[in-house]
């Protein structure tokens, strides 16, 4: 039986690998040398169809994988016990005997030709939508697995199992935000995503293209600042109340203009709070939107999109989109030719229509549907 410093190792590099994939193979030659093994498989399945979802092996030959997931898995015995077994120590007699293993194609067609025979594993865990499974294979001249092998594999399996939920966790979280990710990539609108310090988690980019001009806008590991200090301090104080740091009621948000020392027309700035999440070990959650939009950059939401969305009129799908590219009332209605008192009435429509309140909300409606529509085209 290895020591204790021995088994803290393997289990550390077990974590490891729940918290990097790429040390997984290492991690399964490692359990091999411990446990009397040659080459390793650890997969994931779909449930019930049994489909292999993704797997990560350690001196497996791909043509083995490639027979045993298209032609062997669904009679796999070593699989049909670990299925009815979740969390229990696998190996080759405990469900099966040399003349059961001499009927059964996958003992006698497939691992024979590899030079393999006996395994130790089993399925790590089994929920209602997938199930991890290991096998550690051995030659048929290291026979059948030991009493002592088996023992220490039991000591580790459930931190096999913690450890492989752990890695299946953070990949479906990395993916899913990649693809938010993507999505924000596509709007036309700049996006910067803040936690509640006022940092930037994460910035599109279209934002990035607008703050790296360094125009009345900019972004640094500090976060979001106007390049004059009196407008600094109203965005600095509105970034704040959206995050609930000044330790009131967090503030539903607001549009700003802010000047650019090039002369060239305001960035529009929209700010709105995130929903809060009970997350405890999120260190930097997120806590604000902010859409940054240069009125400048020519990105326009088609008309007729709006007005089959919403009904809105032709002068109402103007005003729409005139707020969307970040314009003030004010500036809108001039490049509109409207008085402002004219434009507020037609504005207060398409609230009423887009069962919005407040700019910030129409704006936020706005760019989702240029979201979808960017989308669409890509």
């Amino acid at each position: 039986m290895p020591d204790a410093d021995a088994i803290l190792q393997i289990i550390d590099a077990i974590y490891e690998a729940g918290l990097d994939p790429a040390q997984w193979p290492e991690t399964i030659r490692r359990l091999c040398r411990l446990l009397g093994g040659v080459a390793g498989y650890l997969f994931v399945t779909d449930e019930p169809s049994r489909a292999v979802r993704l797997s990560v092996t350690a001196g497996i030959p791909p043509e083995l994988l490639q027979l045993y997931e298209r032609h062997y898995i669904k009679d796999c015995p070593r699989l049909a016990y670990g299925t009815t077994h979740p969390g229990t120590v696998g190996y080759d007699y405990r469900h099966s005997d040399e003349r059961d293993m001499a009927r059964v194609p996958f003992y006698a067609e497939l691992l024979p030709r590899y030079g393999l025979k006996y395994y130790l594993g089993g399925t790590l865990f089994r929920d209602g939508s997938a199930a991890a499974n290991l096998a550690l294979q051995r030659t048929p001249s290291q026979g059948h697995v030991g009493e002592r092998e088996i023992v220490l594999y039991g000591r580790l399996l459930p931190h096999l199992s913690r450890a492989v939920r752990m890695g299946l966790r953070l990949g479906a979280l990395d993916a899913r935000n990649a693809s938010f990710e993507d999505a924000l990539d596509r709007l036309p609108a700049g996006v910067v995503l803040l936690d509640d310090v006022g940092r930037p988690l994460f910035v599109n980019r279209a934002a990035s293209a607008i703050l790296d001009a360094n125009d009345g806008l900019r972004c640094d590991g500090d976060g979001l600042h106007a390049a004059r200090p009196a407008d600094d301090t109203v965005l600095q104080r509105a970034i704040a109340a959206a995050c609930g740091r000044d330790g009131g009621a967090r503030d539903p948000g607001g549009i700003f203009a802010v000047p650019r020392p090039s002369g060239r027309r305001p960035c529009g700035v929209t700010i709105m709070p995130v929903p809060r999440t009970a997350a405890m070990f999120a260190v930097h959650r997120p806590a604000a939107l902010v859409f940054v939009s240069n009125p400048e950059a020519g990105h326009v939401i088609p008309a007729d999109p709006l007005r089959r969305l919403w009904g809105l009129t032709p002068r109402e799908a103007a005003v729409a989109q005139a707020l969307a590219s970040g314009a003030t009332v004010a500036e809108a209605a001039a490049a509109l030719g409207m008085a402002e008192r004219t434009f507020r009435v037609h504005l207060a429509s398409v609230f009423r229509k887009t069962d919005t309140h407040r700019q910030s909300e129409l704006v936020r409606l706005l760019l989702a549907a240029v979201a979808g529509l960017s989308a669409g085209r890509a």
